[in-house]
């Protein structure tokens, strides 16, 4: 099979891809349609590490074959519906990266692509280091706090059932080494380094996040991650060693996520 050969964009033009259904073990098949920005069809669009570059695998796109960074077509097996086609938007198969102009005008259309998307999806990587019980925490908490971010406040949330820990920003959170643990690795993923971050996450709305097959909305997982970041930098309490390590952390990925 040759490999696949990209018809070209004209004007405001980007390219959709129709992620086609199938069972986890099933080849990788996509095809590609344009859409004018202005008005485009409805969309998500993935936000992502593309891993290395070295590690590359082959996707059938339409009649032909696209090699795709190993990383990436992870992230689609996650993301393909075993019952529906899904339709994304995403740089390393939407943009033709051998076509250097086509690239370079693609990317200064990015902002706009990712806010007009009907969701943007952050997918930070295979389920590993107890990844969704992180997840699940974070989640968990997100739904008893309410956070005013315009104030820099949080307060219960009405639903909550008053937590004497919530109320006092002094104490430590009573998290057991694998809870621990699995949040902190979460934060050190590469995904939160990435410089696109910002843009690609902070122009969408609804946005979600997506580590294997968990999902949860992106506001869940920044409200418990923002509180969980403010008790260990308040936590009077709180293990010299422990508070070290989590501002640490905070402080290399909490920038570009709030």
């Amino acid at each position: 099979m040759e490999s696949y050969r990209y018809s070209p964009l004209h004007g405001e033009e980007i390219r959709l891809i129709t992620l086609h259904p199938g069972p986890w073990d099933d080849d990788l098949y996509v095809e590609l349609h344009h859409e004018d920005l202005s008005e485009p069809a409805p969309y998500e669009a993935l936000s992502y590490v593309w891993g290395s570059i070295d590690d590359k695998v082959p996707i059938r796109v339409h009649a032909g074959l696209l090699s795709i960074t190993r990383n990436l077509a992870s992230s689609l097996r996650y993301l393909r519906y075993e019952d529906r086609p899904r339709v994304l938007w995403v740089d390393a198969v939407s943009m033709n990266q051998r076509d250097v102009p086509e690239r370079s005008h693609q990317v200064t259309m990015m902002g706009s692509i990712f806010q007009k998307a009907a969701r943007v999806v952050a997918w930070i990587g295979n389920e590993e280091d107890d990844s969704a019980y992180a997840l699940d925490y974070l989640e968990n908490l997100s739904s008893r706090i309410e956070v005013d971010w315009f104030n820099a406040t949080i307060r219960p949330s009405k639903l909550a059932v008053v937590d004497p820990v919530l109320l006092d920003h002094n104490s430590w959170l009573t998290l057991d080494d694998e809870l621990l643990n699995a949040i902190e690795k979460l934060f050190y993923r590469e995904w939160f380094q990435r410089l696109w971050v910002r843009q690609e996450i902070r122009l969408a709305n609804p946005k979600a996040i997506m580590c294997g097959l968990k999902e949860t909305s992106w506001q869940s997982f920044r409200d418990g991650f923002y509180y969980v970041r403010l008790k260990a930098n308040r936590a009077r309490r709180s293990p010299r060693a422990m508070a070290i390590r989590w501002r640490r952390a905070f402080r290399d990925s909490f920038p570009r996520i709030s």
